[in-house]
């Protein structure tokens, strides 16, 4: 067994799970931990970028319980990308320029259009920050 990546704070990781390998060789995985609910990107080189993050706190009923991604997956012909939300029970399709990234070039990312108010928050932060809506 080899380390892959070691996260140093929350920042960059906490409590991950749900690990998929990227089509382009990233490794993503979804988080659930006490801080933020994301999807966390880390590229071959060790270099960390957050994907999304849950942006309406889905309560499960008790105070500080929020709901959390799950499942993170890409379709066989790697063009769409699925993630679950468990409560209230959504699955978002996310479709894009999923390339391998250089350092110096970035691509965009198109997202579905659910509600606003349940959309997850594509950060502006990572290596494929979101083309405006259509």
């Amino acid at each position: 067994m080899e380390i892959f990546y070691e996260g140093t704070d929350a920042n960059n990781m906490e409590s991950p799970d749900t690990i998929l390998v990227t089509p382009f060789g990233d490794l993503w995985f979804a988080e659930d931990g006490g801080g933020e609910n994301r999807v966390m990107g880390i590229t071959p080189e060790g270099r960390v970028y957050q994907v999304a993050n849950i942006r309406v706190p889905f309560s499960r009923g008790e105070p500080g319980d929020f709901s959390e991604f799950a499942g993170p997956i890409f379709s066989p012909d790697g063009k769409t990308f699925f993630v679950n939300i468990q409560n209230p029970g959504i699955t978002y399709a996310i479709w894009g320029l999923f390339k391998k990234l250089s350092s110096g070039r970035q691509q965009e990312l198109t997202y579905a259009a659910p509600l606003a108010k349940l959309a997850p928050l594509v950060s502006v932060n990572s290596p494929m920050p979101p083309r405006s809506m259509r």
